[in-house]
């Protein structure tokens, strides 16, 4: 542990005039891009940098502090709307000083804030001096031990819903589980032994491993495909429209026109009520997943794991892939992996099968690299 506060941003347990000038700054300019009109109350710089326990990887961490009933009675909706924006801001923005990264954050005048030191950049004074002598009592294998149970949760919900975005709602609901789990134990940590409490030092190893953001990734965007699919299943419910229907198509998707058969309204009704959507492919392509053996019995019997428009330009509906719902698990994402890659290069003009490197070789040798993987 060091025995003086950073030299780079202290002189005499004073905050450099030049770093708090910089502080000041920054936080207009988070003021004036989020339009912020609520008052300053006041500008903390608190944490780890704030005290005598910061380490070479240790971040700025600075408090605008708020007083949300004067914007609005219900504080809750305040708390959640400022949380937005600092969060927008804090993703939008990469701002260092001395090698040290700058995060923003925003509070009530009324929260309690129990860390080690706390310094007023706006009063230019300390509202709380460091202590020098906490004894730390945790050693680095217990953090290690607690942080690595966490992470390995975070990477197996990331995969799952890789594999299966149909798992959106289920995997939300575990992602915001996991981080009100996290809020709590680094809060009764804090509450109990301060900055030095192991709930916040595993909630620090795993902001610093970037994991933290990994569930922010996960949140949103399993929740972007928990509004897209009811959207996106009305949507083909409507209407299926077939590329075997245009006269303009290209010739590498015109030699498919003899494979399979376009369904009868009462088959696409069938077929549609069947789907499941699972998100799109990073070209935009919609993800579904159908019952294969309906394909088999009464569309195409060759029909095996997955499919799309370009490749079935008969019955697989314009701008969709389908993957068989039996097809699970890992043979899921390579499936889907394997018919984005094939759709692609029949986009580029490949021929499906024909020619030295066909569409659907390269999808096979692409599919055989993820499986390697």
């Amino acid at each position: 542990m060091p025995k003086i506060l950073d030299p780079y941003f202290w002189e005499d347990k004073k905050l450099k005039p030049e770093i708090r000038d910089k502080f000041i700054k920054i936080a207009k300019s988070f003021y004036i891009s989020e339009e912020i009109t609520l008052s300053l109350k006041d500008l903390l710089f608190t944490g780890s940098m704030a005290s005598y326990f910061y380490t070479p990887d240790s971040d700025l961490d600075i408090h605008l502090i708020f007083e949300f009933k004067e914007i609005n009675e219900n504080e809750i909706l305040v708390r959640n709307y400022l949380l937005t924006k600092v969060a927008q801001w804090n993703l939008l923005h990469d701002i260092t000083i001395h090698n040290r990264e700058v995060e923003l954050f925003t509070e009530d005048i009324y929260d309690k804030n129990i860390a080690n030191g706390i310094y007023s950049i706006l009063q230019d004074k300390w509202l709380q001096e460091p202590k020098e002598n906490i004894m730390v009592k945790i050693s680095e294998e217990k953090i290690e031990n607690i942080t690595d149970k966490i992470i390995e949760k975070i990477t197996r919900l990331k995969d799952q819903f890789e594999m299966d975005p149909s798992l959106a709602t289920e995997i939300n609901q575990k992602v915001k589980n996991i981080k009100a789990n996290l809020r709590s134990i680094r809060k009764k940590s804090l509450d109990k032994n301060g900055i030095m409490g192991l709930g916040n030092l595993v909630f620090k190893q795993l902001r610093r491993e970037g994991y933290l953001d990994t569930l922010k990734e996960l949140e949103i965007s399993s929740y972007d495909t928990m509004f897209s699919e009811s959207k996106k299943l009305n949507e083909t419910k409507e209407s299926s429209v077939y590329l075997c229907d245009d006269h303009s198509l290209p010739a590498n998707v015109k030699d498919r026109l003899d494979v399979g058969k376009k369904p009868t309204d009462e088959q696409t009704k069938i077929i549609n009520k069947s789907k499941k959507f699972l998100g799109t492919d990073k070209n935009g392509v919609n993800i579904f997943s159908i019952d294969g053996e309906f394909i088999r019995q009464y569309i195409y019997e060759d029909f095996t794991q997955g499919g799309n428009d370009y490749a079935y330009p008969n019955f697989v509906p314009k701008n969709e892939l389908w993957v068989d719902k039996d097809v699970v698990n890992e043979t899921r994402k390579t499936t889907i992996a394997h018919e984005s890659k094939e759709r692609e290069e029949m986009a580029k003009g490949k021929f499906y099968d024909k020619g030295k490197n066909s569409a659907h070789d390269k999808a096979l040798k692409y599919e055989k690299k993820i499986r390697e993987k």
